[in-house]
């Protein structure tokens, strides 16, 4: 949870509300500043609820699974500021 809480304030700032329009093509949303399309398709992949992209906890369960899975790729730039390496 440390991990997950440290990335969020690194990514946004823990707003939950907040968009990035210019992230590498398209926007990047919410807490954890997923792009709509990676949250649906590791949503449906994990079978968690995935509804609702600015949820904070549904933002979450994702992003612990797919950290769990090595998917830690769509935050390098954050993990990387924390210190982080799992390359």
């Amino acid at each position: 949870d440390e991990i997950i809480h440290t990335l969020a304030y690194c990514e946004s700032r823990n707003r939950e509300k907040i968009v990035n329009e210019k992230d590498y093509g398209s926007a990047s949303i919410g807490y954890l500043q997923f792009k709509v399309q990676t949250f649906v398709h590791f949503g449906r992949r994990y079978g968690l609820p995935h509804d609702n992209p600015f949820d904070k906890e549904q933002q979450i369960a994702i992003a612990k699974e797919m950290i769990k899975e090595g998917r830690w790729e769509h935050w390098k730039v954050c993990f990387k500021k924390m210190g982080l390496n799992y390359e």
